[in-house]
């Protein structure tokens, strides 16, 4: 067993705006020299951060939100099936969306209370990508959950520290 603690961003007294988009296609990757086709690849993910105070030195908020969708597909080497040309299978498809929500509040200096939602849903289809299974037969699934969560941190001293959480967790995969 094992713990892994991470800590996430808060809001601070002055209000943030971060976005970003990543974008990659076929187009900007490398393909070898004997391969008649292009992969049909794309990755792409939108990001939104905001954060800053409710009242100031005491509440914050901030808000978290990535959108990402990558496609990859897999040619088979050779013909399996008599009625499916060999670039008609379809490509696997990830969409998903993982967000957050924080409010913290500190009541004094050595006393923080957070409250967090986190989420990550996701659909993927043609999750198998086998050449040999038929492409009427693919898969689809569909995963994800949330948390919510209370933490209350407390500075007992300079050298140290209580943190107490509550947590719900749901998680969800089906296939």
């Amino acid at each position: 067993g094992g713990i892994i603690n991470i800590v996430t961003k808060s809001g601070g007294n002055e209000h943030h705006l971060d976005i970003s988009v990543y974008y990659q296609d076929a187009r900007l990757q490398l393909k070898c020299s004997s391969c008649d086709e292009t992969p049909n690849n794309l990755s792409l993910a939108a990001n939104i951060n905001v954060g800053g105070p409710i009242v100031k030195d005491k509440l914050w908020y901030y808000v978290s939100a990535e959108v990402p969708f990558t496609r990859g597909q897999q040619t088979p080497d050779q013909q399996v099936f008599p009625d499916v040309a060999r670039d008609a299978y379809p490509a696997r498809e990830f969409l998903g969306f993982y967000g957050l929500a924080k409010l913290t509040f500190q009541p004094t200096d050595n006393q923080t209370f957070k409250l967090l939602f986190q989420s990550d849903p996701a659909r993927i289809n043609n999750t198998g990508q086998n050449p040999n299974r038929h492409p009427d037969a693919e898969r689809q699934q569909i995963q994800g959950g949330f948390t919510i969560a209370f933490i209350s941190e407390t500075f007992l001293t300079e050298n140290l520290f209580w943190n107490n959480k509550v947590a719900f967790i749901n998680s969800t995969l089906k296939i």
